[in-house]
């Protein structure tokens, strides 16, 4: 009986689902989709469903939702002595940004590396459903996994997540700036467009990347071909990221085209898909993230209890004085798009104001990631006195923290959801958060439409002018340079700020103008951000806090969330076999 066939014959007696596969390529903890993974499969196991996660992880010993069958895809941690793992990858799982355990990352990795990447998780897939005989597939991020099963004929539904919408709009960049390097050097006359065309030709049809190597030396070394060995090795490298990035593409093409369903998150992302593949706009579905209320819920919390149990290196003994007045929270991965450059500057003013007012702010910052040194170092050149970094925690211990916390700070340049959102919100305090991405549509409750403004009070919290974009094609290097004189230029005066414009115009190669709108834009929304975090402290900004708890526990808990997902899971099987009877 082929795989079709038993998928059928599963769901001829009833419409509903009963095993689910989850799959992903990201662990389920550390980042926000691995969370919400998790507590999805915990309202199914509860509601009665069978439940099994293939994921990816470094190590063994990662929490683990009761009655969920769990398939790892092992890889190698970045740790002194990373966990030995039969059958794991040489290298750490690989993100479209970055994640709080792996600094790896599709953008450099290698062919080969690639290669037994997408090996290992095809073949966990094919062996996963083959013993579990799943009637749905809910495959994570619009990728790999859900074009892989698109190969199996088996229901495919696909929650984009926003990191997949963003690293198939990288991949597209990257592949163009790739095919401009390969015309500059056709152009350039150091290679005839024939030996260009000879090595294209290995390229397009060399299965593996061992077909593909022999074949380049195979070629090098030919009489007929008279190509420098430098200039060799520069178009094997740029038809290597060729390669890779229209792989990426036709993935995710292949992944969209191929799901019978497609769950966004927000309004904002819905928008995105849509733009950016609309042959399979019709399979959209809107469906908010939910948060598990037996998890993050109000409750009565002890200061000293709590704050001792934490630790920080910003302090000579490692203690954190529970001796404050107001509690700012930040939850979240050190990643770029997070906005904590300019959360770190604006607590700087909130600090410097709540002193003179003879009032101590504390802040905390929970989480981790590739980014932890460098907004270490920040803080440090801030002199920020009350803020303390405490690394990754358990749930158990945010949710004690949100429901100390005065506020929670999420200053991200663009969130596609914000799970962390509502789990704040779900403690019962104001969130103060960027006006982009999937953040309005949580915390304008209304749905009206909001005024051009830099602050914006809600129900639930503050939404703020978010941050601009930096300068196109920086260098690392050069953006590095650019973030820290951001910083100084913030919290500088006049003479000051004239004279890091034009240090960054030199430095740069970019126009004082356009530099200047850039510092100028950023100090707005971080001045923004500093004003709200202040208004709500000292009150000028109430909300009703158990409301703001009631109205995230009605509209986001698992409950309500889970039987829309539950919904569009019957109709993609319903969909599915219909498209099989007709072939």
């Amino acid at each position: 009986m082929s795989n079709e066939e038993k998928n059928i014959s599963n769901n001829e007696s009833s419409n509903k689902v009963k095993t689910i596969l989850i799959a992903t390529a990201f662990p389920t903890q550390g980042a926000g989709s691995g969370a919400l993974i998790s507590s999805q499969a915990k309202a199914y196991v509860e509601a009665g469903y069978k439940v099994i996660i293939l994921t990816a992880n470094n190590r063994t010993d990662y929490e683990r939702i009761p009655g969920v069958t769990y398939v790892t895809v092992p890889f190698t941690g970045e740790t002194e002595n990373p966990e030995k793992i039969k059958g794991q990858l040489p290298f750490n799982y690989l993100m479209f940004t970055t994640h709080t355990e792996s600094t790896a990352n599709f953008w450099n990795v290698s062919l080969e590396e690639l290669e037994q990447y997408c090996k290992a998780f095809k073949t966990a897939l094919h062996d996963t459903v083959e013993k579990f005989h799943p009637e749905v597939l809910h495959a994570q991020h619009n990728w790999l996994l859900s074009s892989e099963a698109g190969r199996m004929n088996i229901p495919i539904v696909t929650t984009i997540h926003g990191t997949d919408l963003m690293g198939y709009e990288r991949a597209k960049e990257e592949l163009a700036e790739v095919m401009e390097n390969i015309e500059q050097i056709k152009k350039s006359g150091e290679i005839t467009s024939a030996d260009i065309g000879r090595i294209q030709e290995i390229y397009l049809r060399s299965a593996s990347c061992d077909e593909l190597r022999r074949e380049i030396e195979n070629l090098s070394s030919s009489q007929n071909v008279k190509v420098k060995k430098e200039m060799m090795k520069k178009l094997t490298s740029l038809f290597d990221a060729k390669r890779k990035y229209e792989f990426y593409i036709s993935e995710s093409e292949h992944s969209a085209r191929e799901s019978e369903k497609i769950i966004v998150i927000s309004k904002e992302q819905k928008e995105k898909f849509n733009r950016l593949f609309p042959y399979a706009k019709d399979k959209v579905e809107l469906v908010e993230n939910g948060y598990d209320k037996k998890v993050f819920c109000q409750e009565e919390v002890d200061r000293e209890e709590v704050i001792s149990s934490l630790t920080s290196d910003r302090t000579p003994d490692g203690k954190i004085s529970t001796d404050y007045d107001k509690l700012v929270l930040f939850v979240g991965k050190f990643a770029d798009f997070k906005g904590m450059d300019s959360m770190l500057t604006a607590i700087k003013q909130v600090e410097e104001q709540a002193e003179q007012e003879g009032q101590k702010v504390l802040t905390l910052i929970v989480g981790s990631g590739a980014l932890e040194k460098k907004l270490k170092d920040q803080a440090t050149q801030l002199e920020l006195k009350n803020t303390h970094f405490v690394g990754r925690q358990p749930h158990s211990l945010i949710r004690k923290l949100q429901n100390l916390a005065n506020v929670s700070l999420i200053p991200s340049r663009n969130e596609p959801f914000g799970l962390v959102v509502i789990e704040g919100t779900a403690c019962g305090h104001p969130v103060i958060a960027s006006n982009a991405g999937g953040i309005p549509d949580i915390l304008n409750t209304t749905g009206e439409e909001l005024p051009n403004e830099d602050i914006i009070k809600t129900k639930l919290g503050v939404l703020i002018r978010p941050l601009p974009d930096r300068p196109k094609k920086l260098s690392e290097e050069k953006r590095e340079e650019l973030d820290r004189e951001t910083t100084k230029y913030v919290i500088g005066n006049e003479e000051t700020r004239e004279e890091i414009v034009n240090y960054l115009s030199s430095k740069l190669g970019l126009s004082s103008e356009e530099i200047s709108k850039y510092l100028e834009e950023y100090t707005r929304s971080t001045n923004a951000l500093a004003s709200a975090t202040m208004k709500t402290l000292n009150g000028e900004f109430s909300f009703d806090n158990d409301e703001i708890a009631r109205h995230t526990r009605e509209n986001y808990s698992l409950d309500v969330i889970m039987k829309k997902l539950i919904g569009v899971f019957e109709s993609a099987v319903d969909k599915f076999k219909k498209r099989v009877q007709c072939k």
